[in-house]
């Protein structure tokens, strides 16, 4: 899928800058003019607890960080609303 400027038509790649090209968004007065949708939209709320801070916490894994296990407890663990990550997590 293709993405234009919401400003100069212009075709665009990344549309996290409120839908404009980096000219127009890199011009405040342009910029301006089209308000973030949200404050995720901006990166206001970044993080990868985000949603999940006020799960339940999970039980620990021994599982290695960033192996196919540990993203599948990761998961699991999102898709349950549970906290992402566990004090007693494998560290390495």
């Amino acid at each position: 899928m293709k993405f234009t400027c919401r400003h100069c038509a212009k075709p665009i790649v990344n549309t996290t800058r409120r839908g404009l090209c980096a000219g127009c968004y890199n011009t405040r007065l342009i910029r301006d003019q089209y308000p973030a949708p949200s404050p995720t939209a901006c990166g206001t709320y970044r993080g990868i607890d985000h949603g999940n801070k006020q799960g339940e916490l999970p039980e620990p894994t021994e599982a290695l960080p960033g192996s196919p296990e540990k993203l599948q407890v990761l998961m699991r663990r999102a898709r349950r609303g549970e906290k992402l990550f566990h004090a007693k997590d494998r560290p390495r």
